[in-house]
């Protein structure tokens, strides 16, 4: 599951960039399907940078101690809730929120 969370914040990437590339380009070309494409390019940013939350939050709750950040914030230890709120206890869940 953490290669899902990795290659979705790297396509998240990608997206991005061409969500900042594509309005701009197509505002100085005048083509409007571009800038259109820009603004869809930030819903798809969301649904990606979702999967990898939801990657981050499935290794959390199965105690996926490979991960560094898992191994990190949590234990074998922590109940439900606590287990929930290491999901922003580090800077890396919490930019990715």
């Amino acid at each position: 599951m953490s290669e899902i969370g990795s290659l979705a914040i790297g396509m998240a990437v990608v997206v991005s960039l061409y969500g900042l590339a594509a309005p701009l380009l197509g505002k100085a070309l005048r083509r409007h399907e571009l800038v259109r494409s820009g603004s869809a390019a930030v819903y798809a940013n969301f649904l990606l940078l979702t999967i990898a939350s939801a990657a981050l939050l499935q290794a959390l709750f199965a105690r996926d101690f490979g991960n560094a950040y898992v191994a990190s914030y949590s234990s074998r230890d922590l109940g439900f809730w606590y287990t929930l709120s290491a999901f922003w206890a580090g800077q890396a869940g919490s930019l990715l929120f």
